[in-house]
């Protein structure tokens, strides 16, 4: 039987965002890969659907975006320091225009039907799952695509367990959002639940176990104020999978670092008024360059790059240095990210640019909390906190998931009165 347009639209969306993350079946060479290509089918065919230009979505994402792009432009028309090479902005700037395109076409459109895209959602990353047995495990000899990451962590069709454990992070929320509706079958959602967090664990993303914590304890609390006691049962099982596995692969992890080796401290100049506040966090972050083998040292390579990192944001604070990795880990300016959202973006756009990125971010964090939805607000704090270990801002999935979790929740019956009196406190607020 014959799609029709919705269908169609819904499909190619969430299949689009699930294989963003497949980078193994990318053409070598080009960031355009399965889940690009969907993603670009869904933009085209969204072009005469009908459209809500001032709704508070798209004025948000606009502000935001076009914000970002003026302080990108002005950071690369600047100088570079000497002896230093620019790094290529091309990779950054496409990544960005898509992913800003992405968010500001899906936040105009006003026929949307996010429960579906939701369980879709889940659908699609179930199909991926299989084609990724099929095509990394079944047929690994004559695909050379591997599921594995050195023969120990799962990276499904990703090139790193990490890409992959951003598409994880959300299954549980998601799931259980489908779980505490109105759907009768509730054992789609909570296998698919139960299977993401699974791989997700496989992954071994400590990222990923940061963010499942933090966000589990989150919806832990909220849990506390549904009523629906079976439901509730299948719910409680994956929060406990989720955060139980996640404290215990950190535990892990902590024991597996090695402690600082002692050194000699250098003798620091004093630093001037303003640059206190650059002085001050840095003073918290040891690195010692050297120390660069194996997991052993992940937290002190980690520490050196976002070091590195606010040196670069400390020579040009306002604007940043454009697109581009600007961090490294013996020393600023070699071409390497930090692996941090906030670091990154302001080595690229200055305090002004971070700043329009926390006020997008508080915004978002307002709306679903103010929407009731517990689960989904759960979801955003963990992924932020993934972000916090990994540069989001080029990923579909970090703009469209709130997005889509925001459009989810404006619809949900029983929470249009709250999400109603939270728009009156935002409006308020405004004023």
């Amino acid at each position: 039987m014959a799609l029709r347009k919705g269908e169609t639209l819904r499909l190619l969306l969430v299949f689009g965002l699930v294989f963003s993350t497949a980078t193994q079946l990318r053409l070598p060479g080009y960031p355009i890969g399965l889940g690009e290509a969907l993603l670009l089918c869904w933009l085209a065919m969204t072009t005469k659907q009908t459209s809500n230009w001032h709704s508070p979505e798209v004025r948000a994402v606009a502000i935001f975006v076009l914000s970002g792009a003026l302080l990108l432009a002005s950071g690369y028309n600047d100088p570079y320091p000497e002896s230093y090479s620019r790094p290529s902005p091309l990779h950054d700037s496409l990544a960005y225009l898509f992913c800003a395109t992405l968010a500001i076409n899906f936040s105009r459109l006003k026929q949307i039907d996010a429960k579906q895209i939701l369980i879709l959602f889940l659908a699609a990353f179930l199909a991926s799952f299989v084609l990724a047995l099929l095509l990394g495990w079944v047929g690994h000899e004559w695909t050379r695509l591997d599921v594995f990451y050195g023969g120990e962590r799962w990276q499904h069709l990703s090139i790193n367990p990490n890409q992959f454990a951003l598409l994880a992070l959300a299954l549980p929320f998601l799931s259980i959002h489908v779980i505490s509706g109105k759907t009768e079958k509730v054992w789609f959602p909570f296998v698919v639940g139960v299977l993401g967090v699974l791989l997700g664990l496989y992954s071994r993303s400590d990222a990923l176990a940061v963010a499942w914590t933090v966000g589990g304890l989150i919806a832990i609390v909220g849990l506390a104020r549904w009523n629906n006691g079976k439901r509730k049962k299948n719910i409680l099982i994956l929060l406990i999978l989720m955060t139980i596995g996640s404290v215990w692969q950190l535990q892990e992890k902590i024991q597996l670092q090695k402690p600082f080796p002692r050194s000699t401290p250098t003798p620091t100049p004093t630093p001037t008024p303003t640059q206190n506040i650059f002085f001050i966090v840095k003073a918290f972050l040891p690195c010692q360059p050297e120390l660069k083998i194996g997991e052993k040292y992940q937290a002190n390579v980690r520490f050196c790059l976002w070091k590195h990192a606010i040196d670069v944001i400390e020579l040009k604070p306002l604007t940043g240095w454009g697109p581009g990795a600007h961090s490294g880990i013996d020393k600023p300016f070699i071409g390497e990210e930090a692996h941090n959202i906030f670091l990154d973006w302001a080595s690229q756009s200055g305090l002004i640019g971070l700043t329009a990125l926390a006020v997008y971010l508080l915004w978002l964090s307002i709306k679903l909390l103010l929407s009731g939805r517990y689960e989904f607000f759960a979801m955003f704090v963990a992924l932020l906190v993934f972000s916090m270990f990994h540069y989001t801002l080029r990923q579909p999935l970090f703009w469209l998931l709130p997005l889509i979790a925001l459009k989810l929740s404006e619809q949900h019956p029983a929470q249009q009165s709250v999400h109603a009196a939270g728009n009156n406190v935002l409006k308020r607020c405004a004023a």
